[in-house]
């Protein structure tokens, strides 16, 4: 079979162990993204409407927060020991009541925590600019996100070269 004609999950098996991780770290990316974004667009809308001047960081910033958590997390998961040293078939995780709850409240606090922080009247910068400023900040916080994502892939990379055995 072709490379073109194998399915993402035998790519997947065939990729190296790194290339799984970016994988799973950009769709971590993609959801704080999505659930945060938002927030940072209509901030400057509302601003402008309530005809409020000032720059606002709030969202830019709680979506960098947002996302160093979430990839700490995914780091602490990806680190952890293996409690089934077996490789034998696993049971499907059953989750309680308890871990359902709180994936939700993860989930509403990466959404709800950019908006939230739109009110506080301190996170207010360049006080005589348009709050349209805000769009730029955000794209800056994006662009830095996407920086240390690359070089974190680059990282990932040498020590993978250095682990490797010299032919």
């Amino acid at each position: 079979m072709t490379a073109a004609g194998k399915s993402f999950a035998e790519r997947m098996r065939d990729a190296p162990p790194r290339v799984e991780l970016l994988v799973g770290r950009a769709l971590l990316l993609v959801v704080v993204s999505s659930l945060s974004t938002p927030a940072e667009w209509l901030v400057p809308v509302v601003r402008t409407a309530a005809d409020r001047r000032g720059v606002h960081l709030g969202p830019p910033l709680t979506f960098l927060l947002a996302v160093a958590a979430a990839l700490e997390v995914g780091n602490r998961l990806d680190a952890g020991p293996d409690p089934d040293p077996d490789p034998g078939p696993r049971e499907p995780l059953s989750r309680s009541r308890w871990q359902r709850a709180r994936g939700r409240a993860e989930l509403y606090a990466v959404a709800g925590v950019p908006a939230l922080t739109a009110l506080v009247p301190g996170l207010v910068v360049l006080p005589r600019r348009s709050p349209l400023w805000g769009w730029a900040v955000s794209a800056a916080a994006r662009m830095a996100v996407i920086v240390v994502f690359v070089l974190d892939n680059d990282r990932l990379k040498r020590r993978e070269a250095a682990a490797a055995p010299s032919s």
